[in-house]
């Protein structure tokens, strides 16, 4: 409608409320030569008309308009109800774009309380949270489909999708060389956004590239949007959506992405974090294990070996000790649990309650 505004020529009935008329009554339109009101009277047989503006703090949102097939001017009193009815309309356009953006707001608060719930449920667990994120993100950026993917120092592979055509996301988990626009993000570019892949400039840029070929041959991508995550100056991956139509998400569905994108960044340092304090836990405690038993006479631990009289749980624990030195040490299980494991084929040939002594078993069979 603004658009129409101020297309308007040069002080047509549009044009003169646009430069701030409170309304234009024309009596007789035959007196206008224009082209927009010559073909009403001719096509419609129009002569009088009103013309109200629909305005918010001095913004033009459009206008009203009222005709008459025969010479008779509106009176005041049928001008000032007209401009009533304007104002009227100006408020219920108002309410419903607060009414829009109220839940607009709350549905996007909902959708980050559930992926920070997926979050607080699954520690250490990326999975369900990135499928949570590409599943709310996509439903409210109005995206068809799209994929996450983190880069491993050569490629990018799409470790989470959804709604992605399934001959499409076998390309994506091959994974993916940079290249035009994952190479912009890669050198500090927040977003990608562009409006139609199949565009002549679009193409001249990338249609060499087999990722660009795959999306449109595979997924039927028009529109694609690409947010980078990025943690301080460290690049690890992106967010896709795309639609298959030439429909640009606007910058409120861009920056809902971003807000995603952010999301995902903070899930994978809680992992990271979680991880490290657990592998962390985990060797203070076969630390403990190996003092306790040194504080009981159990034995002792030599720099080199463990001694053949070992007992099972001082060399689990060293065991355990060295595992965790060497990056070995089981993520999703206890130090007990790795000592335990340690001694499995310690315990076939003889370990505690197989009756036979621990003086007599072969250092081998420790560890």
């Amino acid at each position: 409608m603004i658009r129409e505004l101020r297309d308007s020529p040069p002080g047509s009935p549009p044009d003169r409320l646009l430069n701030g008329e409170r309304f234009v009554h024309i009596p007789d339109f035959g007196t206008l030569d224009l082209p927009i009101p010559r073909a009403a009277r001719e096509l419609e047989g129009i002569r009088t008309v009103l013309f109200v503006p629909l305005r918010q703090d001095g913004t033009q949102l459009g206008y009203i308009t009222a005709y008459r097939r025969e010479v008779r001017p509106f009176t005041d009193k049928q001008i000032a109800l007209l401009q009533n009815f304007a104002a009227q309309a100006v408020i219920a356009m108002e309410n419903a774009r607060l009414i829009t953006e109220t839940r607009e707001a709350l549905e996007q608060q909902t959708a980050t309380a559930e992926v920070l719930q997926v979050i607080n449920s699954s520690p250490g667990d990326l999975a369900p949270v990135f499928d949570a994120i590409l599943d709310k993100a996509h439903t409210l950026c109005g995206a068809e489909f799209g994929s996450l993917f983190l880069y491993d120092g050569d490629h990018f592979r799409a470790i989470a999708s959804h709604g992605v055509p399934e001959a499409f996301a076998s390309r994506l988990r091959e994974g993916i060389v940079p290249g035009y626009y994952v190479s912009r993000l890669m050198q500090g570019e927040p977003l990608i956004h562009i409006d139609d892949i199949m565009a002549e400039a679009e193409l001249a840029r990338t249609r060499d590239h087999p990722m660009t070929r795959a999306a449109i041959e595979l997924g039927g991508v028009r529109t694609r949007l690409l947010v980078a995550l990025r943690k301080e100056d460290a690049f690890l991956g992106y967010i896709t959506a795309y639609r298959q139509e030439v429909r640009p998400f606007t910058d409120k569905q861009i920056a809902l992405l971003q807000n995603f994108a952010a999301q995902a960044v903070i899930a994978m340092e809680n992992a990271r974090l979680l991880t490290e304090t657990r592998e962390a836990l985990e060797q203070q405690t076969a630390t403990a294990d190996v003092l306790q038993g040194r504080s009981r006479g159990v034995g002792y631990v030599r720099r080199q070996s463990v001694p053949r009289h070992c007992h099972p749980r001082l060399a689990g624990s060293v065991c355990g000790i060295a595992a965790a030195r060497h990056g070995a040490l089981p993520r999703q299980s206890s130090a007990t649990t790795g000592a335990r494991r340690a001694l499995r084929p310690y315990r076939r040939h003889g370990g505690a309650g197989s009756g036979q002594p621990a003086s007599r078993r072969p250092a081998s069979d420790v560890c």
